[in-house]
């Protein structure tokens, strides 16, 4: 089988030497969560894509600069993300039960504070922890060129305008209200 000799655990070790979570992933992030917040907020007006894009370039660089910050979002996010994978599990057990979760009054203000611990758990223990040769590609640096073409297709995904007016968005802008539909059955 062609498949036998393929050990994702060594690409995920390549992926880590040629620093994809220490710099791609909180870039992603930091560039992502900017330009969504500039763009919701309008701070600087209705047409101020461009601008928004470049603030969100320049804070993503500074931030992946400063490598204390990139360790502490680097052992953050995935506690939090564990928090979210075990509500989503409790969520689904109660929905086979037939349960739903219409959190109002004193149910939600215990789901806010076992979230806020959750989150405060996450961070306090957070808390205390040369370019290549043009010339020669090795296949190293061919990942790292492969690395940086992903990086700029989901920048360009991400910020990308959408074709026409009414229905001409793409796929990807159109994923988060198909996730909602459900099958309709």
């Amino acid at each position: 089988m062609v498949l036998e000799s393929v050990n994702l655990q060594e690409y995920t070790k390549m992926l880590e030497e040629i620093g994809f979570y220490d710099v791609a992933l909180p870039f992603l992030l930091i560039f992502a969560i900017t330009f969504a917040i500039l763009q919701k907020a309008r701070i600087f007006g209705k047409e101020s894509r461009k601008v928004n894009i470049i603030i969100a370039l320049v804070t993503a660089f500074l931030v992946i600069r400063v490598q204390p910050i990139v360790k502490i979002i680097n052992m953050f996010l995935p506690k939090v993300s564990l928090y979210v994978v075990v509500v989503i599990a409790l969520l689904m057990v109660l929905g086979i039960f037939g349960l739903h979760a219409e959190w109002r009054g004193f149910m939600l203000l215990i789901a806010v504070i076992v979230s806020v611990i959750a989150i405060i758990w996450a961070l306090t223990t957070t808390a205390i922890p040369g370019f290549p040769s043009a010339l020669k590609l090795s296949t190293k640096d061919i990942a790292v060129l492969c690395f940086v073409g992903a990086v700029v297709l989901c920048m360009y995904l991400i910020t990308r305008e959408p074709k026409g007016r009414g229905g001409g968005t793409s796929y990807l802008g159109k994923l988060p209200g198909e996730l909602g539909r459900g099958s309709g059955g």
